[in-house]
C-alpha cells in the first residue's frame, strides 16, 4: 500500500524493522557467534599454549610465522563462513520478495518498502559483522596475552568487512531483481565466479595468443596488493576470500574505495528497484529484464573463453571451436534454467544474436591485433631503463639475515637483469623490435598457442621517463632474426652481471670453491690471490659458460662433466657505495649470496686448468 509519512515516521518504522529482524534471526546470529569464537580465539588458545611454558627470545619469530599461516587459515574459514551466512540470510530475511502471499501482506502493513527493506539489511549487517568482530577481537587479546604483537585479527577484520558489506548489499541486490529464491541463489553464486574465471582465463587466452601479452599471474604478482585486483572488481566473494587468503601487508586506497562504494550504491540501486518492483513479479523468472542479460552475457562469456583454453591446450586449432561450443551451450542453458524450459525462447534470439556479434568482434580484433599491440616498441630517448628476465642461472642473494637453530633466515632476492646504460638500452630496444616484427610477419593471424610455441622465455619491463612501464613477455625460436636479437640481449652487461655476479664481487668475497665431478668432490680454501685467480679464469670461460646457463643455446648444463660452487663470506658482503654491485643489487646494504653455481664443460679450458694446477681437477 502506498502511505505518505514523515521522515521521522520513516526512521521509526526502519527500526522497529531492523529490531523486529533481529530478533527473528537470534538463533542465526548465535550460531555466527559461537563458530566464530571456536574459529579464532579458542583455536589461536589451542595453538599458542605452548608459549606459556617459556619460549627463547629467537624463537618468537618462528611462532610469529606460524601464527601468520595459522591466521590465513582462520580468515579463509571466516570468509567461508560469512558468505554462507549471508546465503541464508537472503532466504530468510528477503524471500519474502518471492512469495506473493507474504509479499502481499508485508505490503499490506502500514510500513514503507524503504524502511522495510534497510531496516532488515541492518539486522543482517549485524548478524554478520557483530560475531566476526567479537572473534577477532577476542583472538587479538589471546595473541597479546601470550606475548605475540596484537592487531593482526582486527586488521583482517577491516579488509574483510568492507567487502562483506559490498557481498550483502550486492545479494540484495540481486534479490529485488529475480522472482524466485532459485534464481536469486543462482545468480549470487555464477555471478561471483564467472568474472574471476573470465578475467583469468581471457587472460590466459591472450598470453597465448597475441606475443608481447604479459600473464597478469593473479596469484603472485605483488602488484594486485598495491591496486584493487581486476580479478575480483565484479566478484565481492573473490575479493573477501582473496584478502583472507593472500593476507597482504598493505591494501590500496583503490581497495577500501571501490568496495565502499560498490555497498553503497548496490543497496542504493537495490532500495529504488524495490520502490518501483511490482508485487506480481514474486514467483516469476526476473522481476526486472536487464539484470538477467548481463548474467546471461558475463556467464556465457566465461564459458566461452574456459570451453575454448580446454579445447586449445590439447588441440590448439580446436580453441575457436570450444569458444564457440562453450558460449551457445551456457547462453542456452541459462534460459532453459532461468525460464524453466524454452518457452520465452524466441525473445532471446534477438540478444542471442548480440552476444554472438560482440563475440565476434572481439576474436577478429584479437586476432588481426587491430589496435598494434604485438608491434608496439618504446622509443629508447624514453626510457630511463629496463628489467629483463630470461630463461637463465640467475643467482639469488638474501638481506636481513639472522642465525636461527644455526640456520641463515633472511629475505631472499633475485639478482635483477637491470639496463640503465643509454647505450644499452639503445640496443635493448632493436633487439626488442626485431623480436616484434618476427612474430608481426610470419604469424598474422594470430591463434591460440602462436605467442607461446617456442621455448626460449624473455620479459621485458621499461620504466619511461613518464613515470609508467610497458611490459611484455616472448617465447622466441632459433630463427636467425630471433637469434640475433636474444644473442644482443645476453650480451648486454645487466643480463651478464645478474648471471655472473662473480665478476663484480671482490676476490676476498670469494673463500672456497667446492668442484663435484670426475667422481671426486673436493672444496678448497681460497686466499685472496688465489680468488682473483678463479675470477680472471671465469671472466676468461665466459662466453662458453654462457651457452650452457642460457636455455636458448640448447645446451644442457648437465651435459657439463664438472661443476663448481663458489662459497662466498659468511659473514655477508658489503657492496661499495656507488660501485657497479651496488647499481645491480639496488642496495649498498650487506647482503649474503648463495653459493654461486657454474658448470664447467671441457671447453672451459682456463677455469679447468686454474683447478688442476692447485690439485682439484684430475
Amino acid at each position: 500500500m502506498t502511505l505518505t509519512a514523515s521522515l521521522p515516521e520513516r526512521l521509526n518504522e526502519g527500526r522497529k524493522t531492523f529490531f523486529w529482524a533481529l530478533k527473528a534471526e537470534r538463533g542465526l546470529l548465535g550460531i555466527n557467534l559461537v563458530a566464530c569464537l571456536l574459529l579464532f580465539p579458542m583455536m589461536t588458545a589451542m595453538q599458542l599454549s605452548h608459549v606459556r611454558e617459556g619460549v627463547q627470545g629467537q624463537k618468537i619469530t618462528w611462532y610469529n610465522y606460524d601464527f601468520s599461516n595459522a591466521l590465513r587459515m582462520q580468515g579463509s574459514a571466516a570468509a567461508l563462513l560469512e558468505l554462507f551466512v549471508i546465503l541464508i540470510l537472503i532466504g530468510t530475511l528477503f524471500g519474502y520478495m518471492h512469495d506473493r502471499r507474504a509479499l502481499d501482506l508485508l505490503h499490506a502493513v502500514p510500513v514503507g518498502r524503504v524502511p522495510l527493506l534497510l531496516g532488515r539489511w541492518g539486522a543482517a549487517f549485524l548478524t554478520v559483522l557483530l560475531p566476526l568482530f567479537v572473534g577477532c577481537a577476542g583472538n587479538d587479546i589471546v595473541v597479546a596475552a601470550n606475548g605475540l604483537q596484537a592487531g593482526g585479527t582486527l586488521r583482517l577484520f577491516l579488509r574483510l568487512a568492507v567487502p562483506l558489506v559490498a557481498a550483502l548489499s550486492f545479494s540484495i541486490f540481486v534479490c529485488v531483481c529475480c522472482g524466485n529464491t532459485f534464481n536469486t541463489i543462482l545468480s549470487i553464486l555464477i555471478i561471483n565466479l564467472a568474472w574471476p574465471v573470465l578475467f583469468w582465463v581471457g587472460s590466459a587466452l591472450l598470453c597465448n595468443t597475441l606475443p608481447g601479452f604479459v600473464d597478469l599471474n593473479i596469484g603472485g604478482n605483488s602488484t594486485l596488493y598495491a591496486t584493487q585486483p581486476l580479478y575480483t572488481l565484479l566478484s565481492p566473494a573473490g575479493a573477501i576470500l582473496s584478502a583472507a587468503f593472500t593476507m597482504p601487508p598493505v591494501m590500496g586506497a583503490a581497495y577500501w574505495v571501490w568496495w565502499s562504494v560498490c555497498g553503497v550504491v548496490l543497496l542504493a540501486t537495490a532500495t529504488v528497484l524495490y520502490c518501483r518492483r511490482k508485487s506480481e513479479s514474486a514467483e516469476n523468472s526476473f522481476a526486472f529484464a536487464a539484470p538477467k542479460l548481463v548474467i546471461q552475457f558475463l556467464v556465457s562469456a566465461a564459458a566461452a573463453l574456459l570451453m575454448g583454453m580446454i579445447f586449445g591446450s590439447t588441440y590448439p586449432d580446436m580453441c575457436l571451436f570450444g569458444v564457440i561450443l562453450g558460449g551457445v551451450l551456457t547462453f542456452v542453458l541459462l534460459e532453459v534454467v532461468y525460464s524453466r524450459g524454452f518457452r520465452n525462447f524466441k525473445k532471446m534470439l534477438l540478444p542471442f544474436g548480440v552476444f554472438a556479434a560482440v563475440g565476434a568482434v572481439v576474436i577478429l580484433c584479437v586476432s588481426f591485433d587491430v589496435f598494434g599491440f604485438s608491434a608496439q616498441v618504446p622509443q629508447a630517448a624514453d626510457v630511463v631503463s629496463a628489467d629483463i628476465s630470461s630463461y637463465a642461472d640467475t643467482e639469488r642473494y638474501m638481506t636481513n639475515v639472522k642465525i636461527v637453530d644455526g640456520q641463515q633466515i633472511g629475505t631472499t632476492h633475485t639478482v635483477p637483469c637491470k639496463i640503465y646504460k643509454a647505450d644499452e638500452i639503445v640496443e635493448l630496444v632493436k633487439a626488442h623490435k626485431a623480436i616484434s616484427e618476427s612474430f608481426v610477419s610470419s604469424c598474422k593471424p594470430y591463434t591460440y598457442g602462436t605467442a607461446r610455441r617456442y621455448d626460449y622465455h624473455v620479459a621485458i619491463t621499461y620504466h619511461l621517463k613518464n613515470g609508467k612501464t610497458m611490459q611484455r613477455e616472448y617465447f622466441v625460436g632459433t630463427t636467425p632474426q630471433t637469434g640475433e636479437a636474444i644473442k644482443k640481449i645476453q650480451s648486454l652487461s645487466g643480463v651478464r652481471n645478474s648471471i655472473f655476479i662473480v665478476n663484480l664481487l671482490e676476490p676476498e668475497d670469494i673463500q672456497a670453491v667446492f668442484v663435484n665431478g670426475n667422481k671426486q668432490a673436493v672444496q678448497k680454501s681460497l686466499s685472496v690471490s688465489e680468488a682473483l685467480e678463479l675470477q680472471k679464469a671465469l671472466r676468461a670461460d665466459e662466453e662458453t659458460l654462457k651457452s650452457y646457463v642460457h636455455l636458448y643455446t640448447g645446451k644442457d648444463m648437465a651435459e657439463a662433466d664438472v661443476h663448481i660452487n663458489l662459497v662466498t663470506s659468511k659473514s655477508g658482503i658489503t657492496p661499495k657505495a656507488g660501485s657497479e654491485l651496488a647499481q645491480v643489487l639496488g642496495t649498498d646494504e650487506t647482503v649474503w649470496l648463495d653459493n654461486l653455481y657454474y658448470p664447467l664443460p671441457k671447453e672451459a679450458v682456463h677455469t679447468r686448468a686454474f683447478l688442476k694446477e692447485k690439485g682439484m681437477l684430475k
